[in-house]
């Protein structure tokens, strides 16, 4: 019993340093704070599309239910369903298409970085952003163009 419980307590911290690394990404490509990320209100349209983006990374490359992306988010699994719908349907844009392949690489290597899943350090991505945002005046017209 003492096994499983250990299991489990490792697997809570493996999922919250890979949600914490999905959440890092995100906001440095979306040009938002990680407190707009968790608010718990939509917020801003661009800020509800990182939030969006960030839910969907979770459910992708982190292989998470979406009963866990949306408690990591603090919202209900039906959000995290539909953030993700909405997101595969976005991938038909390909400017937006390949920044989010760009994402999930980022947020493969930092989870490959942080192989003993330990919190994530801050990732330093700045300089490499603006290649993430092909065809995009700005980082606030990717949540106008939702």
């Amino acid at each position: 019993m003492s096994i499983e419980i250990e299991s489990s307590a490792r697997n809570a911290r493996r999922c919250k340093a890979a949600v914490r690394a999905v959440k890092l990404v995100t906001a440095e490509a979306f040009g938002v704070s990680l407190d707009e990320l968790d608010a718990p209100t939509r917020s801003k349209a661009h800020i509800a599309f990182a939030r969006q983006t960030a839910m969907y990374l979770a459910n992708v490359v982190c292989s998470y239910s979406l009963t866990d992306v949306a408690q990591a988010f603090g919202r209900d699994r039906t959000t995290v369903s539909h953030a993700c719908h909405l997101i595969e349907d976005r991938r038909d844009d390909d400017a937006f298409d390949q920044l989010l392949d760009r994402l999930e690489d980022e947020v493969s290597a930092a989870l490959r970085v942080e192989a003993d899943w330990r919190e994530p350090a801050r990732l330093e991505t700045k300089s490499a952003m603006p290649f993430l945002l092909p065809g995009f005046a700005s980082r606030a017209e990717i949540g106008a163009r939702a």
